[in-house]
């Protein structure tokens, strides 16, 4: 359980931040499908090769702690997931005493943070060097270009369109109403 810090503000520990960015990982496909379970083995796909061991163990103690479930290959959101990502945005930047009352009223959600600091699995991952992208032909280096200053001829053509669609209308305007005088 986290340290009372008096009127300081509640931080989430490290392992606390790499669980609510692994619960993002996971809800993300599943929210641009509409759906509750995904391939576990696309989220996984997603990351380069040296990452993905790193995010699979944490995956698999999450499920194991029972914050997600499988079904087949299929990873799936449960109401513990939901709630824990809910809890972990909600106190985060809380008053410490306020959380430190919240996780005495609620002593199952204090066990699973305290069982999230607790695994190795959860700790944010090391150093893994530099990590490249999957391929390098899906990638294009797009250079800036230099801003041009406006020329008059290209301010020109706008303006003179702007004017005639304002004639037009006015003339319009002018032949509605005397249609109407009449």
């Amino acid at each position: 359980m986290p340290v009372s810090w008096g009127n300081m503000d509640y931080q989430l520990t490290e392992n606390q931040i790499w669980v609510g960015a692994l619960l993002f990982i996971v809800y993300q496909p599943m929210v641009a499908n509409k759906t509750g379970r995904y391939p576990l083995a696309q989220i996984i796909s997603g990351f380069p090769e040296n990452e993905r061991a790193e995010v699979k163990h944490g995956i698999d103690a999450l499920i194991e702690m029972n914050v997600f479930a499988m079904s087949g290959k299929d990873i799936c959101i449960t109401t513990m997931s939901e709630s824990l990502f809910e809890a972990l945005n909600h106190i985060n930047g809380k008053p410490a005493d306020a959380v430190e009352d919240m996780l005495k009223k609620h002593p199952a959600f204090s066990s699973l943070l305290a069982r999230i600091n607790a695994d190795d699995r959860l700790a944010p991952p090391s150093d893994v060097g530099d990590t490249a992208p999957r391929s390098d032909d899906h990638i294009k280096t797009a250079l800036p270009t230099p801003a041009k200053p406006a020329r008059m001829k290209d301010k020109a053509f706008p303006v003179i369109i702007f004017i005639l669609i304002l004639v037009g209308l006015m003339l319009l305007g002018v032949a509605l109403y005397e249609l109407g005088s009449v």
